[in-house]
């Protein structure tokens, strides 16, 4: 009887998977969500229910993560992913890895959505966590998750255990023990992003994914411009800039770089250089909001 119950459970679960991926990729229609729809199920209730059959739901699971995702491109709300719908998302992608935790590209695809977009960093390092264990001989899962520690978290002790871990995993680049060094001796904190994204790039093949890393490095590189800017303004001064016209005025740069995301460089109340795109495709929203635009 349990096997039976299991059985028909799995089917209702996966036929419900494959009417509304057929109906979002026919219809290029957004994608409808039910908070309380079994796919929306924790991984170990699924685990117990899928029997033999985990890793096909796995696929049926991150499939309608992926088709979301795409379809929310289309939208023309803002924002365009409510909180709400990053909490079902998040719980998505757990029950992919509860179900399947060798598959890798749950993982991928969390660190570079639910981190970037959904600024659910730490609930990111926890999903990542369970595919450093299983897959104890990825350097990468370690990787991204010392990156999201030092630079959306600003925990340099863990990003520096996090480096070390993947550093001596096999087949890591070297170049990971040259960030270990700078992570330990607290070295300039864009400098060594940039360097975290120059890695990400160049292990990267999806095209996709290396357009979101090369804008975040053009935003990265033309923060550290700025903060050499300040530095300079400061050594000539012996005062820091209010604002980042001041370093223009001042004569220690030509021009400001531009944000690729639409934003504007600042300088805040502590002296660090921001911008008012959060490293967020803003210009993208403004032009959903006003068409005209």
């Amino acid at each position: 009887m349990r096997i039976v119950v299991s059985l028909l459970l799995l089917f209702v679960l996966v036929y419900g998977h494959v009417l509304t991926t057929r109906q979002a990729v026919s219809e290029r229609k957004i994608l409808a969500i039910d908070l309380q729809t079994p796919t929306a199920l924790p991984g170990p209730l699924l685990r117990l229910s899928a029997l033999e059959f985990k890793g096909v739901l796995a696929d049926f699971l991150f499939l309608k993560a992926l088709v979301f995702i795409g379809a929310s491109d289309e939208r023309t709300t803002v924002p365009a992913v409510t909180p709400a719908e990053w909490q079902w998302l998040l719980t998505i992608l757990n029950s992919t890895v509860d179900l399947d935790p060798m598959f890798i590209d749950p993982y991928y695809f969390a660190n570079a959505v639910l981190v970037w977009d959904g600024h659910l960093v730490r609930e990111a390092n926890a999903l990542l966590d369970k595919g450093r264990v299983a897959r104890s001989w990825d350097w990468q899962l370690p990787f991204y998750m010392g990156f999201n520690s030092f630079y959306f978290l600003e925990d340099d002790t863990a990003a520096v255990n996090y480096m070390i871990e993947a550093s001596g995993r096999p087949d890591a680049p070297p170049s990971i023990s040259s960030l270990v060094v700078r992570l330990a001796y607290k070295g300039a904190r864009t400098d060594s992003a940039i360097l975290f994204l120059q890695q990400m790039l160049a292990q990267t093949e999806d095209d996709k994914r290396q357009k979101d890393f090369q804008l975040r490095l053009e935003a990265l590189l033309g923060i550290r411009k700025i903060e050499h800017a300040v530095v300079a303004y400061h050594d000539k001064f012996n005062r820091f800039p209010v604002t980042v016209e001041d370093l223009l005025h001042a004569g220690v740069i030509k021009s400001l770089p531009v944000d690729p995301f639409g934003g504007n460089f600042y300088i805040d109340a502590q002296q660090r250089v921001r911008t008012t795109s959060d490293l967020r495709n803003i210009q993208k929203e403004k032009t959903q909001d006003d068409p005209l635009k």
